[in-house]
């Protein structure tokens, strides 16, 4: 099994409830999961 990060399982869950905007402040510990929502920018929109 290959390994994931956190923060993408994550995305990869809001994707499947079907989110597509997230409202948030980015900073701190929330980086890896801004980086993650980055690389899916097409999928869900982070306000």
């Amino acid at each position: 099994m290959s390994k994931i990060k956190a923060s993408d399982a994550m995305i990869k869950v809001i994707e499947a409830w079907g989110v597509k905007t997230i409202y948030g402040l980015p900073g701190g510990s929330f980086d890896s999961t801004m980086n993650a929502l980055y690389n899916r920018q097409n999928s869900i929109q982070y306000i």
